[in-house]
């Protein structure tokens, strides 16, 4: 389950095609999980069967040695013996659980592999080649609290013919909390730190590629001040770092850009994606300028999921453009519908990765009261919330908190009732590892089924999908398990 849902790729080819790395997992100690299929609406009226028991092996959080164990291996094409050589992850590394997170080809026989502890509060960013018989070598250490394990994947840009690469990591500031920064890294040297090129208060939320010509490297990012756009933005590597915002004088209606560049970075597919109608668009790097004047249009087929879901540390309110179930609400059925996001970005604490969750729905309840005080538009007596996986735990957790009848009702929709069942990558992420030696009062303390007499008496409906494979169906049974005794 942690590497197919939680982290993506396991076959690296190098650019030449002669080579080749891939990952293999052994799952054999993590213990297996039912899921029941009932089979398709035409079998249940034209055969008489039992459901199909399915299993799959889901690591819950907490529990020791219980994690797939990952291998990285090598093995050239060329040989005629086809001989396997095992990447080898550094001391600090294989002596300790943990994952396989980012795997990059810089040469034909020397790859970039980032290794992150269960724990992921310590990465290191190694090089591993022929020279050194693919043991690998540190050539910078990563310490607190980093970034989910996706966010690592997509955090390095590397630049293979200039031995350098961008890293994407949280840059400390004293007065203004952590944000998402650059540093540039020479792959031949040791570091002890991020050697940043970014500051101020803006997150960079993708790197997107370096021009070798010109030594310009494109990203994006939010908007000072503004959280919920995105722009891209082109910084010059000289001595001032002077960097420049490519979409924010477009005045074309958008403020959350996405761009696609080519190999060479000479040229880009600029996506406008809301809040106006998306469209796209080639332009030419340099001088910015745009190589058409018509829209390149994607048709797809099949069913089309316009809504989009957030995940842990995920920012949820953003300009981009959506049509999902709010859309529908609003404009039908005469709802008002708003979003909350919070950010207690100066309250950050590196060593406390649920800080900026712990005390979401309290803070929620202060919000719509504010909202309610704000717009006359606003009914006090049909207030619901609701929410899907963590969120459908924070709706569940604001309801039980709301001592005032804020809110009338909730809605839950495979909701994370314990924080024991959820898989060991979201969970020990925001909470640590669960042990009594280390950070196991948070799951305590935010447990929900030990606030189940505080739901008994509100209204609320839990949808959960009997096949879920993500947020398992069992959890929800143990909350309503609960709620009648």
């Amino acid at each position: 389950y942690i590497f197919g849902e939680e982290i993506e790729g396991s076959i690296w080819w190098s650019n030449d095609g002669a080579s080749l790395v891939y990952a293999t997992y052994n799952d054999t100690a993590i213990p297996t999980h039912p899921i029941k299929f009932y089979g398709s609406v035409e079998d249940t009226l034209t055969k008489t069967m039992a459901p199909k028991i399915v299993t799959q092996r889901y690591p819950k959080a907490g529990i020791k040695e219980q994690n797939p164990v990952v291998k990285l291996w090598y093995i050239s094409l060329n040989d005629s013996n086809n001989e396997l050589r095992e990447v080898l992850a550094p001391h600090e590394i294989a002596t300790q659980e943990n994952y396989l997170t980012f795997v990059h080809w810089i040469s034909p026989t020397e790859l970039i592999v980032v290794w992150t502890l269960r724990t992921q509060n310590f990465s290191v960013i190694t090089s591993c080649g022929q020279e050194n018989k693919w043991a690998c070598k540190v050539i910078l250490k990563l310490e607190g609290n980093i970034a989910t394990l996706k966010n690592l994947m997509n955090a390095i840009l590397v630049v293979e013919d200039k031995r350098l690469y961008f890293l994407r990591s949280p840059r400390p500031d004293v007065e203004h909390g952590s944000y998402f920064h650059i540093s540039m890294n020479k792959l031949d040297e040791q570091n002890k730190f991020p050697n940043f090129i970014t500051h101020g208060k803006y997150d960079v939320t993708k790197l997107l590629a370096f021009d070798s010509d010109s030594n310009v490297l494109y990203y994006q990012r939010t908007a000072t001040n503004h959280r919920e756009q995105r722009h891209i933005y082109k910084l010059q590597l000289n001595e001032s770092n002077d960097d420049q915002c490519i979409t924010c004088a477009l005045n074309d209606g958008c403020s959350y850009y996405d761009a696609t560049f080519s190999l060479s970075a000479k040229y880009y597919v600029l996506q406008c994606l809301g809040p106006k109608v998306p469209y796209s668009e080639f332009w030419q790097s340099e001088g910015n300028k745009s190589k058409c004047n018509y829209f390149l249009l994607c048709y797809v087929t099949g069913h089309l999921n316009h809504v989009f879901h957030t995940s842990e540390g995920e920012q949820s309110i953003n300009d981009r453009f959506a049509i999902e179930w709010g859309t529908y609400l609003s404009s039908r059925k005469e709802f008002i519908y708003a979003k909350i996001d919070i950010d207690q970005r100066d309250k950050r604490n590196n060593d406390n990765k649920f800080s900026d969750h712990r005390h979401n729905f309290e803070i929620q309840i202060d919000v719509i009261n504010q909202l309610v005080k704000e717009m006359s538009e606003i009914d006090k007596t049909k207030i619901a919330i609701w929410g899907s996986g963590l969120a459908a735990f924070n709706a569940l957790s604001s309801l039980a908190s709301d001592t005032k009848n804020v809110l009338q009702c909730a809605i839950a929709v495979a909701p994370v009732t314990n924080w024991r069942y959820l898989d060991t990558v979201t969970a020990e992420y925001l909470l640590g590892l669960p042990l009594t030696n280390d950070n196991f009062a948070p799951y305590q303390k935010i447990n929900l089924l030990s606030k189940a007499d505080k739901l008994a008496s509100k209204k609320f409906l839990v949808v959960h999908g009997t096949a879920d494979g993500n947020k398992m169906f069992h959890v929800s049974c143990c909350a309503l398990l609960h709620l009648s005794n």
